[in-house]
């Protein structure tokens, strides 16, 4: 008699072949999916930390300023409420006791355009680069609005919409800063 000789056949190894294939496939898409996950929090986390800075710097200059420039608003699009260039005259880390000084907050054009063609600004208060990842910058259209004179001269709040933008692979992250600021020394 004949002993049969213990192995696999070929359907077998093509079943287990298959489901392999199959759980690596659905492992390796977990993975890679964790990955754009974890990825996009890290870039909004980022920016949102940059917002942070970005808040507390202009508050800190607002709550210390004494007046506001432009006062004919020639840097300021009434269509779009976008601002590139705004001074804020404060007494904000003034060395002389009593003076105050104008902080620029700047939009600056880096040359650089995301994915869709939109442009990619600096900000920089005060002549030093606070963030790269600025998309727009724009300040509260009521406020001036309410205002007859249509100027920045008398008023004593202005609030700000900061939009930060990151792209990172093929996701892309938005955070928008809105926040206000009163002017204490007016």
């Amino acid at each position: 008699m004949e002993k049969k000789k213990s192995g696999f056949t070929l359907i077998e190894m093509i079943i287990t072949i298959a489901l392999t294939v199959i759980i690596l496939g659905i492992a390796s898409s977990m993975f890679i999916a964790g990955n754009k996950v974890f990825s996009n929090s890290d870039v909004k986390t980022t920016l949102q930390m940059e917002g942070q800075a970005i808040q507390e710097k202009i508050s800190d200059i607002g709550m210390q300023a004494t007046g506001i420039e432009p006062e004919d608003l020639s840097k300021w699009n009434s269509n779009t409420n976008e601002i590139d260039e705004i001074s804020i005259n404060s007494y904000y880390k003034t060395t002389e006791a009593g003076a105050s000084y104008d902080l620029k907050i700047e939009k600056i054009d880096l040359g650089k355009t995301y994915k869709d063609g939109s442009k990619i600004y600096e900000l920089r208060i005060g002549g030093t680069p606070i963030s790269s990842n600025v998309q727009n910058l724009q300040i509260d259209s009521s406020v001036i609005n309410a205002n007859k004179e249509n100027t920045l001269k008398n008023i004593n709040s202005i609030e700000f919409t900061i939009v930060l933008r990151k792209e990172k692979g093929y996701d892309d992250v938005e955070q928008t800063i809105k926040f206000r600021v009163a002017f204490r020394n007016k």
